[in-house]
């Protein structure tokens, strides 16, 4: 707070009607050096005051200060641990990938050659079986001929079948045979 200036003493009795300057005289008579030594009390205490309260402000943003810092060194520490962190995690990354690419390859060519060697087995059990089938139709194919040239050869003509069974049934009858017949 800033001291006011106090007008002067004449400028006081200048103002005031005439009664009232004598009760103004006997107060500072009585009570000006108290008043004044009150006044320079109340000055220093405004200016103890002023200070402690640079002081405190002083003090504060010290303070303030030293906390922002903190906190700033803190922040860029997370910054840093969390960076860090994420480029490891991408280095692992790569590295799975690479990995997962590679057995990927690796079943890709395993499953290419299975394939391969399914294709070849299936061809040789197919080869292998048209070779059975066939060798089987070839040998019955031979037993039906063989059968069906028997059956030719054990077969009686029709005309040599109704001539006999003619001749059997003449004789039954008793009668001789037809003339021309022997």
């Amino acid at each position: 707070m800033a001291k006011k200036k106090q007008p002067a003493k004449t400028e006081i009795v200048a103002e005031m009607p005439e009664g009232t300057q004598n009760v103004d005289q006997i107060r500072d008579i009585l009570f000006g050096p108290q008043i004044r030594e009150l006044e320079k009390s109340i000055a220093r205490l405004e200016e103890r005051l002023a200070k402690e309260t640079s002081d405190l402000r002083s003090t504060f943003k010290q303070r303030l200060d030293a906390l922002e810092s903190f906190a700033k060194e803190e922040i860029e520490d997370e910054r840093e641990a969390r960076g860090s962190a994420l480029d490891k995690l991408g280095r692992e990354l790569a590295s799975l990938t690479k990995d997962t690419d590679k057995r990927l390859t690796k079943l890709d060519e395993q499953a290419r050659a299975a394939r391969k060697e399914l294709r070849k087995l299936v061809l040789e059990q197919s080869k292998k079986l048209g070779d059975e089938i066939q060798s089987t139709h070839d040998s019955l194919a031979e037993a039906v001929n063989t059968q069906v040239a028997e059956l030719r050869a054990d077969k009686a003509d029709r005309e040599a079948l109704a001539a006999l069974f003619t001749e059997v049934a003449l004789r039954i009858k008793g009668e001789s045979l037809l003339p021309g017949s022997e």
